[in-house]
């Protein structure tokens, strides 16, 4: 059987935690444990009806204190590592992009709309181990409609004014070239439009040592750099070795996410579908990169993130479709500002081995939602056309069968 990798991971501290098809794991970097916090439920009869294999994972945000994911069954799931004790939300579409500010989380979905939920308040769905029933309070709901845009939401930060601690701001991007500045929580005062994008947004960066700029990444060959609060642009950053990079892979550049490392001036980027890391490291302005240095992966990296306050580097790898490639992780430590593979290490292993999973039928884990937003050409969207062309005709001439057989079994009974 196939491996099948992890498609979403998140750390904080030395705790990882990972999702695949919708299992929630976590897995301690220090002493190599780890546990499964949630199963999924079996496929209910709608998604049996539409030929669902497994449920995808797609987002998934962390703290010290909770971790939330979603899959595309439209539920939001928050653990909490105090009690161990893991609650349930409705979403109303399938969600494109989640993040954590304190006690709320904001999620965007495709449909462009942001909805933000209150920890605080418990109104999750709740098995009452008593009754056996769901509750759910609607009065006091944690939900609340944010704000929308009129394509798939990419991104979304939430920010604090670097001049105004009081002042609060949540930023968001889209498939549509669109970077928006909105009050928080009235968002629907505008306060920028940070145009300059000519596809789609994927990442947005705030740099630890200046709050005041942000940096969006996304399908253009460069990334901008903007005076958010102004609404102004800084400078861009020429992507052009991830550009090249994703050219000898056979595709064209997409940012799927960036990382930065703690108490450094440098960024971890992966592209998708594109088998290498980049460690950039980048000028004290954020508006000049003065070194990349590649690593090639043994396969795309599906997912990134920093562990053991900045001295790890996990990497999610997509294992789908490479030969030989007998681990769905791999670790990287950080030295001196530079990378080391340490993926045969004793953690390491431990890591690969609670971690991989088989599978019997293995769908499409790539980001989903870098799928969505890449526009399709004009020849593959006459090949759709075609497609549903045929498809049609097959199911007219089908049905003309079926209405010329009737007869015949009539008389045959008569």
């Amino acid at each position: 059987m196939p491996l099948q990798p992890a498609q979403r991971i998140a750390a904080t501290g030395s705790t990882l935690y990972l999702d695949v098809y919708g299992t929630l794991s976590k897995f301690d970097l220090f002493s190599g444990e780890g546990s499964t916090l949630y199963r999924p439920e079996p496929l209910n009869e709608v998604e049996q009806r539409n030929r669902v294999t497994n449920r995808h994972a797609m987002e998934m945000a962390c703290t010290a204190s909770v971790c939330v994911t979603c899959c595309d069954d439209k539920k939001l799931r928050i653990y909490r590592a105090s009690t161990g004790d893991i609650l349930t939300k409705d979403l109303h579409k399938r969600a494109s992009c989640i993040t954590i500010a304190g006690d709320i989380i904001a999620v965007g979905d495709r449909f462009g709309d942001v909805y933000t939920y209150d920890m605080t308040k418990e109104d999750a769905t709740e098995v009452d181990a008593q009754a056996g029933e769901q509750e759910q309070d609607e009065e006091e709901s944690s939900e609340t409609p944010l704000l929308g845009h009129v394509s798939i939401i990419s991104q979304l930060k939430m920010l604090r004014s670097s001049t105004h601690p009081r002042r609060h701001y949540i930023v968001t991007a889209d498939r549509d070239e669109h970077v928006r500045v909105s009050r928080y929580p009235q968002a629907h005062v505008i306060e920028h439009f940070l145009l300059g994008h000519t596809k789609f947004v994927s990442s947005l960066w705030v740099p630890g040592w200046r709050r005041d700029l942000l940096v969006s990444f996304g399908a253009d060959e460069f990334a901008i750099v903007w005076v958010w609060e102004e609404g102004k642009e800084a400078g861009r950053l020429d992507l052009s070795p991830m550009v090249s990079a994703a050219a000898e892979a056979g595709t064209s550049l997409a940012t799927a996410k960036v990382v930065e490392l703690p108490g450094r001036k440098q960024l971890i980027l992966i592209a998708d579908d594109v088998p290498s890391l980049f460690l950039v490291n980048i000028a004290d302005d954020c508006t000049q990169i003065t070194n990349v240095k590649p690593f090639d992966m043994a396969a795309p990296p599906l997912d990134i993130d920093i562990a053991c306050d900045g001295k790890l580097v996990i990497v999610a790898l997509d294992t789908r479709e490479v030969e030989g490639v007998d681990r769905p992780f791999e670790v990287f430590s950080v030295t001196d500002g530079d990378l080391e593979n340490v993926s045969s290490g004793e953690i390491a292993t431990k890591l690969n081995t609670f971690a991989t999973v088989h599978v019997d039928a293995i769908a499409p884990t790539r980001s989903s939602n870098l799928g969505l937003m890449r526009k399709k050409t004009k020849e593959e969207l006459d090949a759709i056309r075609a497609g549903k062309d045929l498809h049609r005709e097959q199911r007219r001439l089908a049905r003309e069968a079926q209405h010329k057989a009737m007869p015949e079994k009539e008389n045959g009974k008569s």
